[in-house]
């Protein structure tokens, strides 16, 4: 079966639940302890992939598909520097978790790493995926923070069982592995945050042991994030405060 088939395949499945997961929507920052965030991540892929099938030579061709539905996704701060969340597809029926580290804090620079595993099903292929993203975010404000990750990826995707040897989704099983980078600007403020960014992936198939042409995503993604917990902290600082200056009188 050639690469374009097989990408076909995996279009029909992925319009047929809206489109893949999206991409890296993190900040290299981490919640304290005590703090959570909701947010909410609307996206869409632009999928580039050379047809080499086409009598008149390779073709390059093109294909958006919107995530009409957003990514829910919720993170609670353990201690300090140290962060558990995940995220649910509901139009791309797949879901993650992931744990976020913060390994190097400056005034301005945050570094962090973020593994994840997540599970997606496509209704005739499902797929479990493993990523390793390296986070940079660098303030350049107190509400304005630039966002960069460079990752590497690993879904292994299976067809479904049945007496059908013929099946081209029994076919489409086998091993997908990416690695990109992503860029985006953070506006935040204290209980709120927009983060806009783009993130560039090449991926290569590898399926019953033949490997294809790769190809290329561009995802589009604007995550909003919703803070809880810094309120009650405020209210307790002041408290500790007022307390310190009562017992000085």
């Amino acid at each position: 079966m050639t690469l374009i088939k097989y990408f076909g395949l995996l279009l029909l499945a992925s319009l047929a639940t809206g489109c893949l997961m999206a991409g890296n929507y993190h900040s290299a920052k981490t919640l304290n302890k005590g703090e959570s965030s909701t947010g909410l991540t609307f996206s869409a892929t632009s999928y580039e992939f050379v047809d080499r099938d086409q009598t008149d030579g390779d073709q390059t061709v093109e294909v958006t598909i919107p995530n009409i539905l957003p990514e829910v996704t919720y993170s609670v701060g353990l201690q300090d520097n140290l962060e558990i969340g995940g995220r649910i597809g509901v139009g791309s029926l797949g879901a993650e978790l992931n744990l976020k580290y913060r390994f190097l804090q400056s005034p301005n620079l945050h570094l962090a790493v973020a593994p994840s595993v997540g599970a997606q099903t496509l209704i005739v292929i499902s797929g479990t995926s493993f990523k390793l993203p390296l986070l940079a975010t660098f303030e350049l404000s107190d509400n304005i923070a630039i966002n960069a990750a460079a990752f590497g990826s690993a879904t292994y995707y299976s067809g479904p069982e049945d007496d059908d040897d013929d099946s081209d989704f029994e076919a489409f099983s086998g091993k997908l592995a990416g690695a990109g980078a992503a860029l985006g600007i953070e506006f935040s403020g204290e209980t709120f945050a927009i983060r806009p960014g783009v993130e560039f992936t090449r991926y290569q198939f590898n399926v019953d042991d033949e490997d294809f042409d790769g190809f290329n995503t561009v995802n589009f993604l604007i995550h909003l994030s919703f803070i809880r917990g810094r309120e009650k902290q405020q209210l307790d600082r002041i408290e500790r405060k007022l307390d310190a200056l009562s017992g000085d009188q």
